[in-house]
C-alpha cells in the first residue's frame, strides 16, 4: 500500500474518534470523557466554602455522636469527611498538576482545568454537597 494511502487511513480513523483532533495525542489520565473545572469568581471564597461543608445537609440526622474517629477498631484512617476534600480542592488550586488538574490557558473563564478520573471522584462529592458552588467553582461533565 502506498504510503499516502495509509496516511489517509490512520487520519480517518482518527477523525472518527469524537473529541479528539486527528493531529492530537491526549495525555494519559486527560481527554475524553474527561470533566472541566472552572472558576468563574475572581477568586474562591474559601470562607464560604468551608461554612457550607460543616453544616450538616437537611434531613440528615447527626451520624458520628458519641464516635470516636480515631479510636484503633482496625479501619485504617480516619474516616472521609467532606471537609478533607475541600482541603484537597484547595491544595490543588495551588498546586494542580500534583492534583490531576491541567491548566487550561487562553479560556474566557477566570480559570479552568481539565481533572483526571481521581480528580473528578473528590470534585463530584463536592459539588453534591454544594461546596464547589459556594467556593466559586463550576464542574463541567
Amino acid at each position: 500500500m502506498a504510503p499516502a494511502a495509509k496516511w489517509a487511513i490512520r487520519r480517518t480513523a482518527q477523525a472518527s474518534r469524537p473529541g479528539i483532533a486527528p493531529h492530537a495525542t491526549p495525555e494519559p489520565g486527560y481527554g475524553e470523557g474527561m470533566a472541566l473545572l472552572e472558576l468563574v469568581r475572581q477568586e474562591p471564597d474559601w470562607m464560604e466554602a468551608l461554612g457550607v461543608a460543616l453544616a450538616r445537609p437537611p434531613g440528615v440526622p447527626e451520624r458520628r455522636a458519641g464516635e470516636d474517629p480515631w479510636r484503633d477498631d482496625g479501619r485504617l484512617g480516619r474516616p472521609r469527611r467532606i471537609a478533607d476534600d475541600l482541603a484537597w480542592l484547595r491544595q490543588a488550586i495551588d498546586e494542580p498538576e500534583r492534583s490531576g488538574l491541567r491548566g487550561l490557558p487562553d479560556t474566557a473563564a477566570v480559570a479552568a482545568w481539565e481533572t483526571d478520573a481521581a480528580a473528578v471522584v473528590r470534585l463530584d462529592r463536592l459539588r453534591e454537597r454544594r461546596v464547589l458552588d459556594a467556593a466559586g467553582f463550576l464542574l463541567h461533565d
